[in-house]
């Protein structure tokens, strides 16, 4: 279904309006979004699999990262390589227990079971972007706390344009 969505849009655009459509929740735990994504990157691409990927990130952040009354903030950005188009997308949260870490990925791993977490946010969005675009993700430790992913994607999945 995702292959049939493949279209030009402008990225940074397409995450505010991702971001817009998360407010409430953003505003309940007081979270600050910034998008440092240049206004010129347009990709050929499917604009659906980025709407799931940003989507279980943010919720990720929000479900598990954040505390109501704390500075929170999440970090978008991109990188432009000749040969690579890495998306980096940090939190200020609490972070993650060693021990969770190797299992983040796995399908129904959550720490908030009984609490609405169904285990397969960051799973899902592992397999949307190792198989259906070719790419690579990579939990990254944020100091001094919080959580980031760096998410490299192959250039023949992704046609990147400056517009």
């Amino acid at each position: 279904q995702h292959l049939e969505d493949r279209r030009e849009f402008n990225l940074k655009q397409y995450v505010d309006s991702i971001i817009v459509s998360f407010q409430a929740p953003l505003n309940a735990k007081q979270v600050k979004v910034i998008n440092h994504i240049n206004d010129s990157i347009v990709l050929d691409s499917y604009p659906g699999i980025f709407s799931q990927i940003f989507s279980n990130l943010i919720l990720n952040s929000i479900k598990h990262g954040f505390e109501v009354g704390e500075d929170n903030v999440i970090n978008i950005s991109i990188e432009e390589l000749t040969d690579q188009f890495i998306l980096n997308y940090q939190d200020n949260g609490k972070g993650i227990s060693i021990e969770n870490e190797k299992k983040i990925f796995d399908p129904f791993f959550t720490t908030k079971r009984g609490q609405g977490g169904s285990g397969l946010g960051l799973h899902i969005i592992y397999n949307l972007i190792t198989q259906q675009l070719g790419g690579t993700l990579k939990l990254l430790k944020v100091t001094p706390h919080g959580l980031g992913f760096t998410i490299t994607f192959d250039p023949s999945i992704i046609k990147v344009k400056h517009g």
